[in-house]
């Protein structure tokens, strides 16, 4: 049952009767409920008014984005669990290292031991069935995914539960191109490819930081974000969806798992890393 409550509507923070709000007036009654998708259902005067609201049962506040985009699949509503922006000047999430090379900061593993190191993101008590979301990354040295059965997730591996239930994958190649045929460790996407996922299904993002070269250990490769989108080599689908770097993912069953990030890589930071400026995780 939803409880009407009288509050104020903000962009960017919770305003009581006696503040003034930022962007709207104090007029502005909603209902809360268990959601922000129920919000959203309930009250048309929110669509488009992403900010923060109440939630019931427990009370407590959380960013509600309701714009409908085509990224999410046109659905307002949508409940924010991790928003990392490194280059607004964000700090990385506790458990990543922030770093810099040549003006750039990013969140990384914190061992230059191989290995995945996750980070939770609470799902605020919400059960959702569908997750949304973008990550930004680079690739430092030789990353490369795909080039053995155990070694699918170079990059950020998305999943809920115990044990893990894959929602989505952002994976990092060797190269787009790879002249050189180097192990052919590409993205099952690239002009010249390396295996194809057994593991992943559909649902992920495989890209490289380097084209038509074959990348240095020690290089960081910053001119060429992974799973943007962009400065794919002729005959390379990896860039072809036009959601990148988004991705959108209904998922069998609902859930109110938290949402485990892990940056991963089979090799020590000395051979190869992927590195991080942003992350946006949105459950519904």
């Amino acid at each position: 049952m939803l409880t009407l409550v009288i509050l104020l509507y903000c962009t960017n923070k919770l305003a009581t009767a006696t503040e003034q709000c930022d962007t709207y007036q104090f007029s502005d009654l909603l209902l809360s409920g268990a959601s922000c998708k129920e919000i959203y259902d309930l009250n048309p005067p929110t669509h488009n008014r992403s900010g923060y609201y109440w939630l019931i049962n427990p009370l407590r506040d959380v960013y509600c984005d309701m714009e409908q985009r085509v990224v999410c699949g046109n659905i307002g509503g949508w409940t924010r669990i991790a928003s990392v922006n490194i280059t607004r000047g964000d700090e990385c999430p506790t458990g990543w290292n922030k770093r810099s090379q040549d003006g750039i900061s990013f969140c990384r593993s914190p061992s230059d031991n191989a290995g995945c190191y996750p980070i939770l993101f609470s799902s605020k008590e919400i059960s959702y069935k569908k997750v949304c979301g973008m990550t930004r990354g680079y690739q430092k040295g030789q990353i490369d995914a795909f080039l053995t059965t155990n070694n699918e997730i170079d990059g950020l591996s998305i999943t809920h539960g115990s044990p893990r239930q894959h929602i989505w994958s952002y994976v990092a190649g060797y190269g787009d191109a790879n002249p050189a045929n180097y192990f052919r460790s590409n993205c099952p996407c690239a002009s010249n490819p390396g295996r194809r996922s057994n593991s992943l299904g559909s649902n992920y993002y495989c890209e490289a930081g380097t084209a038509n070269e074959v990348p240095d250990l020690d290089a960081y490769y910053l001119s060429d974000p992974l799973w943007d989108g962009v400065d794919c080599p002729t005959g390379n689908t990896c860039c072809d969806n036009p959601n990148l770097p988004w991705f959108y993912r209904e998922l069998d069953m609902a859930t109110m798992d938290d949402v485990e990030v892990r940056i991963c890589a089979d090799e020590d930071f000395d051979n190869e890393g992927v590195l991080v400026d942003q992350l946006e995780l949105y459950i519904q």
